[in-house]
């Protein structure tokens, strides 16, 4: 699945692309096991924004409850 937002005046804002979690990079499975270790990752997706900027979205289940996490390719968590 892929959508695309843009502006009232059609500049891009962002593309958003579901994506399987092991295409995640190394460094953003890292920093969600380091800071949820009981959690568990249900799905993802990266956003892709003007000036090559690049955000992963994990889906994720903390301790039941739904949540979103955005973190940079670097595991730096955005937000």
């Amino acid at each position: 699945d892929m959508s695309a937002n843009f502006t009232n005046d059609g500049q891009w804002r962002e593309t958003e692309t579901t994506i399987p979690v092991d295409q995640f990079p190394a460094a953003v499975i890292k920093a969600i096991r380091v800071k949820y270790p009981q959690s568990k990752i249900v799905g993802g997706a990266k956003i892709e924004s003007p000036g090559g900027v690049l955000i992963y979205e994990a889906d994720m289940d903390l301790n039941g409850k739904k949540s979103e996490i955005l973190l940079d390719a670097s595991g730096a968590f955005v937000k």
